[in-house]
């Protein structure tokens, strides 16, 4: 049996689709989930909020939707204590100019792509 990160890849890869759906449905209702509530709404595998496995699913799941639709949706998922997303979210994220003004522009254009795809 493969692994990845101590999961069955199958169960790995179900995992990733259900945060990609879970923060797809976040966008489409204009809304930002913590990352506890992400964890929380996970039906295919249960994990903490600050394991690092989840937070490599969430990582993989945000940029399969980015390869696949250039939507950031990681944009969406923010911490309890300060309403933004964690400092991983923003190292990634290409950015010249105010960190905070390019991630509101990046979960803007994920709420404006879902609620387009949503009304076709």
């Amino acid at each position: 049996m493969t692994l990845k990160y101590g999961l069955a890849v199958e169960k790995w890869d179900e995992a990733v689709a259900e945060i990609r759906a879970i923060l797809q449905q976040a966008a489409r209702e204009r809304r930002y989930l913590t990352y506890g509530e992400v964890t929380q709404a996970m039906l295919s595998v249960r994990a903490h909020p600050g394991a690092y496995v989840f937070t490599a699913m969430l990582r993989e799941a945000c940029h399969q939707e980015e390869r696949e639709t250039g939507v950031q949706l990681c944009a969406l998922v923010v911490a309890k204590a300060t309403g933004r997303p964690g400092a991983g979210y923003f190292r990634m994220m290409p950015c010249s100019g105010d960190l905070d003004d390019c991630w509101r522009a990046e979960a803007e254009a994920a709420f404006n792509y879902y609620r387009e795809t949503s009304d076709a």
